[in-house]
């Protein structure tokens, strides 16, 4: 699948709830993510919406959201193998950041697990986060947090960076270096 068209239309799906709401919206694209990956695009989606759906939901007042895309080695023991526990090897990593309200470490504690949320009755059902993790532990992915109260957090989600042979990911779109703009 089309990695880009993954963040492209995910991207798109969000920025007309994000309309009218003072949120900045924007991603970049590095130019050493595959184009062309193995696996199931309807999870990176999903993944991604879900990411995105917290971010806006973390800005009440308005603020930036920035998707970014890069690609990692993670070497047996070295910190990011650690943190997320998976295989050495290649990765896509997919960040959504946002300068929102943030987490005290208590509560990134408990954010994957089923039914928390930290959103008034009515407007969260606490399974976006878990759905997340989930969808990434079956796909062989990861994910880790970073946040702070008043400074925002940032979500990164590690994706096995299996790729599709030469040929077909030459017939890719270009890669795109920055996209983004006020909504």
């Amino acid at each position: 699948f089309s990695f880009r068209d993954a963040v492209e239309d995910s991207f798109d799906l969000v920025a007309p709830s994000a309309a009218g709401k003072g949120l900045d919206l924007a991603y970049r694209v590095d130019s050493s993510v595959p184009a062309m990956l193995l696996g199931d695009v309807t999870r990176v989606r999903q993944v991604l919406l879900n990411l995105l759906v917290n971010a806006r939901d973390a800005l009440p007042a308005g603020g930036c959201i920035t998707i970014r895309t890069a690609t990692a080695t993670l070497a047996r023991g070295s910190a990011a193998q650690r943190d997320t526990g998976l295989t050495p090897g290649c990765y896509v990593q997919l960040s959504v950041e946002d300068n929102g309200v943030g987490m005290d470490p208590a509560t990134q504690a408990r954010i994957f697990e089923p039914f928390f949320t930290t959103k008034e009755p009515g407007r969260g059902t606490g399974l976006g986060l878990s759905t997340v993790y989930g969808l990434l532990q079956q796909g062989g992915g990861a994910i880790t947090v970073t946040s702070a109260p008043r400074h925002g957090t940032t979500f990164v989600a590690y994706l096995p960076a299996g790729v599709l042979p030469a040929d077909a990911a030459a017939a890719a779109a270009p890669d795109v270096a920055a996209i983004g703009g006020r909504l």
